[in-house]
């Protein structure tokens, strides 16, 4: 193929996969010459300037202003590489890591592409990426210790290392300034406690359930609140169910009785309208929103009400801060016949200034795991300096989640199942959490 119709291939891909989500059939077809039946290129050290020429799958899924982000990414990578073609293909979310099974089953694995972090391990036991420790090791560009150490939650297993970082989520509290400065009330301060925290709520909430109403507060992370409280769901070596012990099971029935007894936040079937919202904070009727890290671009468009970000309230004083979060992880195909191109371009996408100042610009680069990027584009830049300084504390809180587990699907699966009742006031935390440790054993024991 000439140079010219593969530019023109090349910018017919791009176009087509701007407009919308492309159906998976198609994109299995687009992406799998560009994968384990692409021939070996070039070659060199992982991130040497004289690659050879190189055509790369590249799949992402999320949003529809994510994927146009990416492919600005994509094009800025061609531009200044002109040798390598990326094929990119945005997918949806919904059954996506089955489609990556899909695909490796038919020999159609992209060469680069975007994880669900909480499948990335059970992808790593099956054989379905590419272990990088080597390659990290060896290239001179992009170091490991470059990266903040959470930036490797949910990237690591058995010692290896199977994804790279782009960028990080944490959880934080968005805090309604206007309805603060209506009630001269001051705004939350690091170290204050979940007491502090519902008696806010109380003094802010005016009566939710009337379309003008304010709600005090909203649902909490319980994960989070669990290792607030000094626990935790599992033992470090995933072999024991910890969720049934006292820290777990009253922080769990903490965060249901903000709705069930201190009525600050709503039962399950309470506030649907504002729950209909992509950001039910945007509404403007919620106090205090304990969220995260990816509701800051769309909180970015709010214009008719002042907020501001706030660290997470500590279970009590002296007990530890935690952060349900990770980094956006994105792994190379084990059979990938382009390796160092690939190598390449992955690095290039997770340590670049060109690649994080597009997401930037949208206030979707999260919080950078790459410390370069974190000091250069993140801390006192815009947008919002105050909120990226309360993100990158609270990302420095990130707590492993469910490390050492193949099987998070179905652990994920249950606690959905067996907490629900607990949220709508059906059954208590203890009983719940008791019933939830006997089934996770056989998950635990695979």
């Amino acid at each position: 193929m000439s140079a010219t119709m593969s530019a023109i291939r090349r910018r017919t891909l791009l176009r087509a996969t701007a407009g919308a989500a492309i159906p998976s059939t198609l994109l299995l077809a687009a992406c799998g010459g560009g994968g384990a039946n692409q021939p070996a290129a070039g070659g060199g050290a992982a991130t040497a300037p004289a690659l050879g020429p190189a055509k790369l799958a590249w799949w992402s899924r999320g949003t529809q202003e994510w994927n146009e982000m990416l492919l600005e990414v994509a094009r800025t990578y061609m531009q200044q590489n002109p040798q390598i073609t990326i094929e990119y293909a945005f997918q949806p979310s919904d059954g996506y890591t089955d489609r990556i099974i899909t695909a490796a089953a038919s020999d159609t694995l992209p060469d680069v592409f975007h994880l669900n972090s909480q499948d990335t391990i059970s992808l790593a036991a099956k054989g379905l990426l590419q272990d990088v420790s080597t390659l990290l090791a060896k290239d001179a560009k992009v170091r490991k210790s470059d990266f903040f150490p959470w930036a490797w939650l949910r990237a690591e297993y058995q010692g290896k290392t199977y994804a790279m970082p782009l960028k990080g989520t944490c959880n934080v509290l968005w805090v309604n300034q206007s309805l603060f400065e209506r009630e001269g009330l001051a705004l939350p301060r690091t170290g204050w406690t979940w007491a502090q925290f519902i008696d806010t709520a109380r003094k802010l909430a005016k009566t939710p359930t009337d379309p003008s109403g304010v709600w005090g507060a909203w649902t909490y992370p319980w994960q989070t609140a669990v290792w607030q409280n000094g626990g935790d769901l599992v033992d470090k070596d995933g072999k024991k169910a910890l969720i049934a012990e006292a820290p777990a099971a009253d922080a769990i029935q903490w965060v249901a009785d903000l709705a069930l007894k201190e009525h600050v936040a709503p039962k399950p079937d309470e506030g649907q309208d504002v729950r209909s919202l992509a950001v039910p904070f945007s509404s403007g009727r919620i106090a205090l929103y304990p969220g995260g890290e990816p509701d800051f671009g769309n909180l970015l468009k709010i214009t008719d009400f002042k907020w501001a970000a706030a660290p997470l309230p500590l279970a009590a004083s002296g007990k530890p801060q935690a952060s349900f979060g990770a980094a956006t992880l994105f792994g190379l195909s084990p059979k990938t016949r382009v390796q160092p191109q690939a190598w390449a371009f992955l690095g290039w996408l997770c340590t670049s200034k060109d690649a994080q100042a597009i997401l930037n610009k949208a206030g979707k680069m999260g919080v950078p795991p790459y410390k370069p990027i974190y000091d250069s584009l993140f801390v006192n830049q815009p947008p919002r300096e105050d909120v990226k300084k309360v993100l990158g504390e609270m990302a420095l809180a990130n707590h492993p989640y469910l490390e050492t587990l193949t099987t998070v699907p179905q652990v994920e699966k249950l606690f959905s199942t067996e907490l629900a009742p607990v949220w709508s006031g059906q059954v208590t935390a203890r009983d719940a959490t008791k019933k939830l440790a006997e089934q996770l054993g056989p998950l635990l024991a695979q």
